[in-house]
């Protein structure tokens, strides 16, 4: 038992020492709280979503694509990997990875037969391509907060080319690390879509249930926001913002 409790603080103290090297924070932290703005879209025409793996898009920011596209904006996704993970095979994966992105609407997007890559390099040049192909004026990607780590590799990638590519705007959005949002998107319309969707990758799914799990944070977003419904909460910031947020 001696040995057990040991370990666990241990493990404790390993983690704390993580969540210290990604979160500082200045001596007062009075008067830094705010009220995210209610929004009907992210800003941004072309919009570019950089998922990690097929299904982070659809969880993380699914009824945005579903609201953005209905309402003549351009968006395409680009996956980073295809992974097996609960699937038979990438044929597997891959079919539901286009019968999801049917339900958002999506016509256009990158899906790469491999897996994730293994270096920051490598996956910077495949959000280099995706960005340079496509020309957005705004990109999602998962923040910093996930806690998962092809998912901050995929941050740190996108921060990486952010200080070559000027005059965009970062829509950071959460999967498994919750954001403190200054802009809510409600999703109410586009909620039952948006789970449709994250279903239609049913060899995750039958992993973990991502269909509850993204309803109950959506559910969480509209209440904290005043919404009757589900809503989306994401970080915004320009390039400037990021940089020196995250120098």
């Amino acid at each position: 038992m001696r040995m057990d409790r040991a370990a666990a603080s241990l493990e404790l103290k390993l983690i704390g020492e993580r969540i210290s090297k990604r979160i500082s924070a200045g001596r007062t932290l009075a008067k830094s709280a705010w009220n995210p703005k209610t929004m009907e879209l992210p800003p941004g025409q072309r919009l570019l979503v950089i998922s990690p793996h097929p299904d982070d898009d659809a969880i993380g920011c699914g009824g945005t694509i579903i609201k953005a596209l209905s309402q003549g904006r351009k968006v395409k996704v680009a996956y980073l990997s295809l992974p097996l993970f609960g699937a038979s095979s990438r044929q597997e994966r891959r079919n539901e990875a286009t019968d999801a992105l049917a339900h958002l609407g999506v016509q256009e997007y990158y899906l790469p037969e491999g897996e994730f890559p293994d270096t920051v390099e490598k996956t910077r040049m495949v959000i280099k391509d995706a960005v340079r192909g496509w020309a957005p004026d705004c990109v999602l990607v998962p923040s910093p907060l996930e806690n998962h780590e092809q998912h901050l590799m995929a941050f740190e990638a996108y921060l990486d080319l952010l200080r070559e590519e000027k005059g965009l705007v970062t829509v950071l959005y959460e999967v498994w690390g919750m954001i403190i949002p200054n802009l809510v998107v409600d999703i109410t319309m586009q909620a039952e879509r948006k789970g449709q969707a994250i279903a239609a990758h049913a060899s995750q799914v039958r992993m973990v249930d991502y269909v509850s799990m993204a309803r109950a944070l959506n559910e969480y977003r509209a209440i904290s926001s005043g919404i009757k419904g589900q809503a989306e909460a994401f970080l915004c910031l320009d390039s400037k913002q990021l940089l020196d947020l995250f120098r």
